[in-house]
């Protein structure tokens, strides 16, 4: 294997992993959407449950990472972010965010919303 495809492959099971990681992440969400908390969760909680979720070399490598992922689902549509910072010169970081799923965020997770390339979902054919 030469080094471009060996770095396609790479950028492929990149790809993959985060396409299954915010499907993890989407479902979480989910889970907590009946919570005392009016369905709000925590960035930090959130990573936490993704991490117990998969294998140590499958879970998010940073916060970052998973800030990332979560910020894709927000930019989708799929959750609500909201800022927790007291004092605006606080980093903005997983530790004061909190996430709660949306309407077409929950029509995705049941499988009722049109198949999304960047969520994994077994609608999708693997070739």
């Amino acid at each position: 294997m030469d080094d471009d495809q060996y770095k396609r492959t790479q950028e492929a099971a990149s790809r993959a992993r985060d396409r299954r990681l915010r499907r993890i992440t989407l479902e979480a969400i989910n889970r907590e959407k009946i919570n005392e908390h009016g369905g709000w969760v925590s960035g930090t909680m959130l990573l936490e449950f993704v991490r117990a979720s998969v294998s140590d070399t499958d879970s998010p490598s940073t916060d970052e990472h998973m800030l990332s992922l979560l910020r894709d689902l927000v930019i989708k549509g799929y959750a609500e972010e909201q800022d927790r910072r007291t004092d605006r010169s606080q980093q903005f970081r997983l530790e004061f965010l909190v996430y709660r799923i949306t309407g077409k965020g929950i029509s995705l997770v049941n499988y009722s919303a049109a198949v999304d390339a960047d969520v994994e979902d077994p609608r999708i054919c693997k070739n």
